[in-house]
């Protein structure tokens, strides 16, 4: 995640007075951390790099609108402390608020179309809109952008075609994020899910036989796939009569 961007200097000010803080601000907990920051706040109300370190901290709490309010405190004294627009993106983002997000994000993509990150974030604001297609559309924009990959991404992308109706594709994204991953287990349980629910049993059996056979191989014990290959090949449970 793009925080704070190293080319953004601390005035000097700033760091004396961040530097004077109590040993709890650097060591104590998230919630001693802000109080303290809010006293500082109080007898240094122009100093900008005081909003912008209690915004990150709020950010750690998931108090995020108020983390956006610290954010705009600090970069109104300090244009030079204007978080990253992807960073404020996420934070519109994790205070539940895509529709603002959404404006940042096309803007960034538009700027610069080889950025995985923005285009990844773009498709959780048009998922957390309800614009299902467009989700799908922007993350598969960002998966190929995207170095380092990480399995959780995969998993978003995949889930976002399987919620738009779409089994077949997010089975696609899922073998092809293993295509650059390997077969994480993570992802083969979900595309072992996708083909039982698809009917698709053999196939879901060859999974389960492949991952058991990789885990033998390592000297691991496949118990959990086991059972899930016993599970799929007894069939779905069938609720009990009430004759």
């Amino acid at each position: 995640m793009r925080w704070m961007p190293g080319k953004k200097r601390i005035l000097p000010a700033c760091l004396a007075v961040l530097a004077a803080a109590s040993p709890a601000l650097a060591h104590g907990n998230v919630s001693d951390r802000i109080a303290i920051l809010g006293d500082r706040i109080k007898s240094h109300p122009g100093i900008a790099a005081l909003y912008a370190e209690r915004a990150e901290l709020l950010r750690q709490h998931g108090e995020f609108d108020a983390a956006l309010a610290d954010w705009g405190a600090a970069e109104k004294r300090d244009p030079r402390l204007a978080p990253d627009p992807c960073v404020r993106a996420q934070l519109l983002l994790e205070a539940k608020a895509p529709q603002k997000a959404l404006p940042l994000l096309a803007a960034l993509v538009k700027k610069d179309p080889k950025d995985g990150l923005a285009w990844f974030l773009l498709g959780q604001a048009h998922a957390g809109a309800g614009d299902r297609a467009a989700a799908c559309a922007a993350f598969d924009a960002a998966i190929p952008l995207l170095n380092p990959l990480l399995p959780d991404q995969v998993l978003v992308q995949a889930g976002a075609h399987l919620a738009d109706g779409h089994p077949e594709q997010a089975l696609d994204r899922l073998e092809a994020g293993m295509r650059r991953l390997g077969p994480l287990v993570v992802l083969q349980e979900q595309a072992v899910d996708i083909e039982v629910g698809l009917g698709r049993t053999p196939a879901a059996l060859a999974r389960l036989d492949a991952v058991i056979a990789d885990f033998k191989a390592r000297k691991l014990r496949p118990d959990a796939w086991v059972r899930r290959k016993e599970q799929i090949m007894a069939g779905p449970t069938r609720p009990p009569s009430t004759r």
